[in-house]
């Protein structure tokens, strides 16, 4: 046994083993097939992984969206193969998503709706099981021996902050106190948060002092008008034995003259 044979056989072979374990144990003999069905949607190559009976497989995952019997989704399968292979721009396409948006772009989504539904499962597949792997990972880590009685709305909360990471970067931590002190009353607040607050009410207040300082000298103005509108009253009537007209108009005026006028005839006669 030379070193050639030893790393090949007795350490090469060996990590190749093991991996192969862990794939086969990450993906079962359903998840394989289900794999494979979805690859047969793949239109590289001029649709040449296209298979109408994996595809038709890859439909009964999903019972509800397709019913038996498959005879329509089968007519339909054939009338979209022979329709896409033959499209020019269709023979450029590389993955799914690409198939998707040309579906889209050229209305073929309208003409073949279970195609195209089975186009969009595969795409949101991946991403609703990483999803709920993460969030499995997740409770792992933040139910461990120490929070064994975490209720369900907590840990719900603690499994949306630690999962949604680059959402919460986003937010401040000012943010996030301001709003867990307006929830309700508390006894004590932030000491942050109190000197603002005590630093907002003394600008109310100097605000409020402002404003009646302004207003102190309007007051005496309109004081001193009203006074002075008094003393022209009192002296009109007391001249002429009636108030002055405020706002006379070229009517009044006339009238005024007229009355004069019959009361100056009245008097000489």
């Amino acid at each position: 046994v030379n070193n050639l044979h030893h790393y090949q056989v007795d350490v090469l072979y060996s990590v190749i083993d093991m991996q192969l374990q862990e794939l086969n144990h990450c993906f079962n003999e359903v998840i394989t097939r289900l794999l494979i069905c979805m690859s047969s949607l793949c239109p590289s190559k001029s649709f040449e992984a296209f298979k109408v009976d994996d595809i038709i497989e890859l439909a009964t995952f999903y019972p509800e969206e397709f019913p038996t019997p498959y005879d329509s989704l089968e007519l339909e399968l054939k009338r979209y193969i022979v329709d896409v292979s033959g499209d020019k721009e269709f023979a450029i396409l590389k993955d799914i998503k690409d198939l998707c948006k040309k579906m889209v772009e050229t209305k073929k989504n309208e003409i073949y709706p279970n195609v195209y539904l089975l186009v969009k499962l595969v795409l949101i597949l991946p991403v609703a099981t990483s999803t709920v792997e993460r969030a499995f990972s997740a409770m792992k880590l933040i139910k461990s021996v120490l929070r064994n009685k975490l209720g369900d709305d907590f840990m719900h909360d603690c499994l949306v902050s630690y999962v949604e990471k680059d959402i919460l970067e986003g937010i401040s931590n000012d943010t996030i106190i301001a709003r867990f002190q307006a929830m309700k009353p508390r006894k004590t607040q932030h000491p942050r948060f109190r000197a603002e607050r005590k630093a907002a009410t003394k600008e109310e207040e100097m605000g409020r002092l402002q404003w009646m300082e302004a207003l102190l000298p309007l007051g005496i103005i309109a004081g001193m008008l009203c006074i002075a509108g008094n003393v022209q009253y009192t002296i009109h009537k007391a001249a002429h034995g009636r108030p002055k007209h405020i706002g006379n108009d070229m009517w009044d005026v006339a009238m005024e003259r007229r009355d004069k006028k019959i009361v100056d005839q009245t008097l000489n006669n």
